[in-house]
Order: C-alpha cells, then structure tokens, then sequence
C-alpha cells in the first residue's frame, strides 16, 4: 500500500475530489497548510490575498492511501485533472507497511 500526498491550490480541490472519484478513491484527507516557496509565484497562480513578495501561500494537502497497484492511475488522473502540474512537484509517495481500520479491525487493502 502507499500513501500519496498532493500539495494543491484551494480553488483545485473539486478538480481533484472528482478525478480521484473517477477512479474509485473514496476517501481521502484534506488539511489546510501553508506551502514555502523560495522562487516568485507562477504567472497564472490565483493568489489574491498574498502581498507582493510573500514566500508563503495558501494550499491543501490531500492524503490518500491506495493499493500499490493503484498508484501509477492515480498520478496519471493527478497531472491530467490538472490537479499538480508534474509527478514531481509537490508530490510524495511513501510505503505503508499496514492499515488498519480500527472500528471494524479490518487490516490492509480491504481497509483502505
């Protein structure tokens, strides 16, 4: 199993939620953060209420937790929803070792 987390734009989250439906992903965690950028924001980022020159912007991280198999389809579906621009940015994928689900004490992909 892996555990995937997106750093995205606020105004993304419903591109995102709705391409990780598509693929059957129903449950993921959204927290809000605030991403550190040392190089100026891109162009075309929708950061309305930032001062000029301010390193950090509002963002989300959404957390989910796939079978391996999945993982390849679901950064696919990511950079074509428009989701993260690449794979690489703002990205990361870590192994799980287990999942447990602890109301139904379910272990593994059947609790995911």
């Amino acid at each position: 199993m892996k555990k995937i987390e997106f750093i995205i734009k606020p105004y993304l989250l419903n591109n995102a939620k709705s391409a990780l439906q598509e693929l059957g992903i129903i449950g993921m965690t959204v927290s809000e953060i605030k991403n550190y950028h040392s190089e100026p924001p891109r162009p075309d980022a929708f950061l309305p209420d930032l001062p000029m020159g301010a390193k950090f912007e509002p963002c989300l991280k959404l957390e989910i937790v796939v079978d391996k198999a999945c993982l390849d389809d679901v950064i696919d579906a990511a950079v074509g929803s428009g989701m993260v621009p690449s794979p690489s940015e703002d990205t990361t994928v870590q192994e799980l070792e287990d999942v447990i689900r602890i109301r139904t004490r379910e272990h593994g992909v059947s609790a995911i």
